[in-house]
């Protein structure tokens, strides 16, 4: 039924058809596609960001399997902190050390990039002034 009153026209229905009516507001509507345009991908249980990050996981975990690279480290958090004060957190994709020609094993942070953010861009800047850690970029 309809009821007036303030100058307004108001409807009253059954609390069964307040939540039909709920449900088709919030149906969920098409997937969104993620901002940067990257598809998740599964590999070996672990769930990366992007099908390049999950095909770069493959190629590093050949060359472990083959000794040219140790001690593999996914999503490692470097902490960014100057005068004491936590600026942010970078969190590189992948860490290993990799056998050189002479014998020596190098330390390695990697990133597989498709896009370069400004974000990104300042973080990695922070790293090497802070870490003194130049960012591989796959």
């Amino acid at each position: 039924r309809v009821l007036r009153g303030g100058g307004k026209v108001t409807e009253t229905i059954t609390a069964e058809e307040y939540r039909r009516r709920q449900r088709g507001k919030f149906a969920p509507e098409e997937p969104k596609r993620p901002k940067y345009r990257n598809e998740k991908k599964l590999v070996d249980g672990i769930m990366f960001d992007s099908k390049r990050e999950a095909a770069r996981y493959l190629e590093i975990r050949q060359a472990e399997k083959h000794g040219r690279i140790r001690k593999l480290r996914l999503q490692y958090v470097f902490p960014i902190v100057i005068d004491g004060v936590r600026i942010c957190d970078y969190i590189a994709d992948f860490r290993y050390e990799e056998l050189q020609h002479g014998g020596t094993w190098v330390d390695v942070v990697e990133d597989a990039k498709g896009l370069r953010t400004d974000v990104y861009r300042i973080k990695r800047k922070l790293m090497r002034a802070v870490h003194g850690i130049t960012v591989r970029e796959t």
